[in-house]
């Protein structure tokens, strides 16, 4: 049973927002009146509106408003940066469309649309901005179920089969790439915007803010400034382990009762399933995935401590400190890992 799919119904608010950023300009038959609106938008907006905080940042008669304008800045210098970088790459967005057409053509039975009702669900609790990371992960679901049924019964040859599931695999692989080099840069600003956001603001609000608005504002902008970045650290983790498991898809197969040559590319696809696919943010210097999270946040509170007025400083309160971040879970496992990476 075929069923017919369209992933790329998922891109429409997408489309909506790139054109209106000004980054769509070969949508439009009017490419020069919209080349015009795009230069106005990216001088005055984009570049402008940034030059204009960072011209007043430290011009304040105390200290947590300049913090508050530093802010303010450092995410809106980061944002500017990162549609720069994706109008640069915009080329890229059709080479993911056009490999998720060859995917969605490959679509059928009642699990593999199972999924992709499940995909219309869940999408609409997540940010549209994770999109695109998240229908490789369906993919990957619809694949694994693809080879589960290789050699079973009243199905076309077995042979055939797993050729059209080693080219899935290949087209998904292309389409992880695609994405990974689209996004990756954006997201190194992110991460060290967000670093660099929540050491500021976790430093104002337990050394500089003593006004009780002020020190609630620091706390929930540091707290937002963290969690912002977990639906990307998640769903590249998701996507590592789903690739992770299409090995053993491979051998949930009718493979026993197969020809030889059908076995050998079975293991052939199998050693190349092996490889780790893990996304990164400008090639290997940090992955999208919950462990850069933990490592995010140990860098922030060195970061923290880093900055801490010395005359501050006291053998009580160091002591209570250290004591406090070596209660954390999370940083007692990040040392774990790393005396376990020394030996």
């Amino acid at each position: 049973m075929e069923t017919h799919i369209n992933s790329l119904s998922y891109f429409r608010s997408h489309w909506t927002v790139w054109k209106i950023l000004g980054i769509a300009y070969k949508q439009f038959y009017w490419r020069k009146l919209y080349l015009l609106y795009s230069l106005s938008l990216i001088l005055f907006v984009t570049i402008g509106y940034p030059l204009h905080l960072g011209s007043s940042v430290f011009q304040n008669d105390n200290l947590p408003d300049d913090l508050k304008n530093l802010t303010v800045f450092t995410t809106c210098l980061a944002c500017s940066l990162k549609i720069i970088l994706y109008a640069y790459n915009f080329d890229k967005v059709q080479q993911m469309e056009q490999l998720l057409k060859k995917l969605d053509s490959r679509v059928s039975g009642t699990e593999e649309t199972l999924i992709y009702n499940q995909l219309k669900i869940q999408l609409r609790n997540i940010l549209f901005i994770f999109i695109s990371i998240y229908l490789p992960i369906a993919h990957t679901k619809m694949l694994y179920k693809r080879f589960e049924h290789i050699g079973s019964e009243g199905t076309e040859d077995s042979e055939t089969q797993l050729e059209a599931c080693i080219t899935d695999h290949k087209r998904l692989l292309q389409l992880f790439r695609t994405m990974e080099s689209f996004m990756s840069m954006p997201m190194l600003i992110q991460f060290a915007s967000t670093a660099l956001n929540f050491c500021m603001g976790i430093s104002s609000f337990l050394f500089f803010a003593t006004e009780p608005m002020d020190r609630s504002y620091f706390l929930f902008y540091s707290m937002g400034v963290a969690l912002e970045i977990f639906p990307i650290c998640y769903y590249g983790t998701d996507t590592e382990v789903w690739f992770g498991k299409l090995h053993y898809a491979a051998f949930s197969c009718n493979w026993t009762t197969q020809s030889r040559s059908f076995k050998k590319k079975l293991m052939l696809f199998v050693e190349c399933s092996l490889k780790q696919n893990t996304a990164m943010a400008v090639s290997n210097n940090a992955k999208s995935n919950k462990p850069l999270s933990v490592s995010r946040l140990q860098y922030d509170f060195e970061l923290r401590d880093s900055l801490t007025p010395t005359h501050m400083i006291t053998d009580r309160n160091l002591k209570t400190h250290v004591h406090k971040l070596n209660s954390f879970p999370l940083i007692q496992q990040v040392r774990i890992q790393d005396f376990g990476n020394q030996g």
